[in-house]
């Protein structure tokens, strides 16, 4: 009997819920490069990534291996997109997209219906 949801809210409740208690369960990973100063007289135009790509100062960019980072005049900073799960229900599963570089957690019985906490 549902009380303090409407019956029609209370299964979109439980899966944001459950959304939220995957998200806890997740870590993301980020670091952070100093630019190096190799010659005062020629101060660095940019950051320069993994794959030798030039990037200047205030742009953003993704990688191949789906690092959002970014450039400033101090240091080139990276964040994974997809996080590393610390935890997930033995039931679920997280699928990645990796030319998307985006993910979802399901259920492994069936992978069109997402993970639920019971």
């Amino acid at each position: 009997m549902c009380v303090s949801l409407s019956c029609s809210q209370a299964p979109v409740f439980r899966i944001a819920l459950a959304l939220l208690a995957l998200a806890v369960a997740c870590s993301a990973q980020c670091f952070l490069q100093p630019l190096e100063v190799k010659d005062p007289k020629k101060p660095p135009e940019g950051c320069l990534d993994s794959e030798g790509k030039m990037h200047k100062f205030g742009s953003q960019w993704v990688t191949p291996n789906c690092l959002d980072c970014s450039c400033s005049t101090e240091a080139m900073s990276c964040c994974t997109m997809i996080p590393t799960v610390v935890s997930m229900p033995p039931r679920c599963k997280m699928l990645v997209n990796e030319k998307s570089c985006t993910y979802k957690m399901v259920m492994k019985a069936n992978l069109n219906l997402p993970c639920v906490l019971k």
